[in-house]
């Protein structure tokens, strides 16, 4: 009995198999339960628009979607207009006077200011997608079968800013003048703001990707139509004088990618304050 060996313990098939799926389910469990603990995710391109405009919003910006070039620093818009049934709001303020009109020699100052994210970002610039500029320049017209993809790319931005000091008792006689005329025809004077504030991109780039065998012809017309459009769009007080081609120019161009990139400052977004009458003690 002395010689005897203890009994070898087996442990049945199934015990093995129960085992291992235990093991598997545990691996899962934990995964998910990471996954859901906060593994960040990028952001979809409709999350960093938000975060553009909430920003603006914020500080008490107006975001500019359609990035047109006539809401700069000094220009006098108008807001509200006479309707049938009262006054009613404008879909878009219009230009009513221009800065260089009303406030000559007057020029606003400058200082750094940073966007969020985008759908993505290089070297301080913000890059964003086909949603999100369908979203910021809802005129632009790309034809999509000539077309695979394209991005915009803002370039550095900063704020233009007037002190309301700078502005205060600065109005010209020929804009007063305007304005007198506008009440006398009916307006009133609190349906009209100047813009004190613009926040402003150095510069814009459309990267334009073509579908494979788009003929030479047809690139051309639409690089041609692309880049009028965008002149058209962004072009300001300070650039009505150039032709609309003058605006955006070719950086480089390929068989598969051309670049087009804009020579004016874009308009992101823009801070306004009511006029208010001064009167002659």
């Amino acid at each position: 009995m002395g010689n005897r060996r203890p009994a070898r313990l087996y442990l049945p098939q199934r015990h093995w198999f129960i085992g291992l799926l235990m093991l598997v389910m545990t691996v899962l469990v934990l995964g998910a339960t990471i996954a859901s603990c906060g593994v960040p995710t990028k952001p979809t391109q409709e999350d960093a628009m938000q975060d553009v405009i909430q920003l603006l919003e914020g500080q008490g910006f107006t975001p500019n979607i359609g990035l047109s070039g006539t809401y700069g620093p000094g220009n006098v818009i108008q807001t509200t207009e006479s309707g049938a049934e009262g006054a009613r709001p404008l879909p878009s303020p219009v230009v009513f006077l221009w800065a260089s009109d009303c406030f000559p020699g007057q020029a606003p100052r400058t200082s750094a200011f940073v966007l969020p994210d985008s759908y993505e970002r290089r070297a301080g610039s913000v890059s964003m997608g086909v949603k999100i500029l369908a979203l910021l320049l809802p005129s632009l017209n790309v034809d999509r079968s000539a077309v695979s993809d394209y991005t915009m790319t803002l370039g550095d931005t900063e704020v233009q800013t007037f002190a309301k000091g700078d502005l205060s008792h600065q109005f010209s006689e020929k804009c007063v003048q305007a304005l007198v005329q506008a009440m006398e025809d009916g307006d009133q004077i609190d349906w009209f703001s100047v813009i004190v504030e613009a926040v402003v991109a150095d510069s814009l780039t459309l990267r334009i990707l073509w579908r494979e065998n788009t003929s030479v012809g047809a690139r051309a017309s639409q690089k041609s139509s692309i880049k009028d459009q965008l002149g058209r769009i962004l072009r300001g007080a300070a650039s009505s004088a150039l032709p609309v081609s003058a605006s955006v120019g070719v950086e480089s161009e390929s068989d598969k990618i051309t670049v087009l990139q804009s020579n004016v400052p874009v308009i992101v977004g823009y801070r306004i304050r009511p006029l208010q009458p001064v009167y002659d003690k």
